[in-house]
């Protein structure tokens, strides 16, 4: 796990105030479903109120689904939904 404890984004949509940032939060497969996740984020969650952020953010694959249930039921909750369409994989013919 890596923890950015001031982070900003330059960007029109976004309110200009600062937040941390959770980065490459992983728990090898072995070690899965004995909480070491959970311990992760709550240190991540000390460590950034430490250093004075006000929030917390972090990415999620859509697909994650274990890891999504974990950060909802830590308090997180859906910002931003991304889509992506892959173009190389549609037809050509027209």
């Amino acid at each position: 796990m890596c923890v950015y404890a001031h982070m900003t984004i330059n960007d029109p949509d976004e309110v200009p105030k600062g937040f941390a940032y959770v980065s490459d939060l992983a728990v090898l497969t072995p070690y899965r479903g004995r909480g070491l996740g959970r311990a992760l984020l709550s240190r991540a969650e000390q460590y950034a109120r430490e250093r004075g952020a006000t929030t917390l953010r972090l990415l999620v694959l859509s697909q994650n689904t274990v890891a999504k249930q974990l950060y909802i039921a830590s308090g997180f909750r859906e910002r931003f939904i991304q889509t992506t369409k892959r173009l190389d994989l549609e037809s050509k013919t027209s």
